[in-house]
């Protein structure tokens, strides 16, 4: 568990940058124009958060993190995604997507949970977290959209 307001930023850094990660593969696999359309915003939303939160750090007075977390149990949705990008049809791409948002999710809600995470923080981790769980909930929709197609 991360021990100071820093270290929760630095955390969620290197765990937007995973989601980047994770939907520029996404991008590169998919056979949906529309889903090639929404994983790029996603992509580009995500890599809004990391300049947000590296702004924070340094205002702070702490360096912030240049890179994602590269193992551990938040990469397996986006890991599984990488391990078969192709050939794979676009419903995989969504519950892979899907999964690893998850656990960007499960990040925001532990900074979220903190005591120590108020001040200007906080606001920015809110509307963060909003936009994330509007991700979850787009991606969802897309998942029985093409479950029932």
């Amino acid at each position: 568990m991360p021990h100071s307001i820093l270290d929760v930023l630095n955390d969620l850094i290197s765990t937007c940058r995973d989601s980047q990660e994770g939907f520029s593969k996404a991008v590169k696999g998919v056979h949906s124009d529309a889903l090639r359309r929404l994983f790029m915003d996603i992509f580009e939303e995500r890599g809004r958060f990391v300049t947000e939160l590296q702004e924070h750090v340094r205002r702070l007075g702490g360096n912030a993190a240049d890179r994602p977390h590269g193992s551990g149990p938040l990469r397996k949705g986006w890991a599984e995604l990488e391990t078969n990008i192709r050939p794979k049809d676009d419903s995989t791409f969504l519950s892979n997507c899907l999964e690893g948002e998850q656990l960007t999710m499960n990040h925001y809600e532990t900074a979220l949970a903190r005591e120590d995470t108020d001040g200007a923080v906080r606001p920015t981790l809110e509307q963060q977290s909003r936009r994330i769980r509007g991700t979850l909930e787009e991606l969802r929709s897309r998942q029985t959209e093409h479950q029932h197609a």
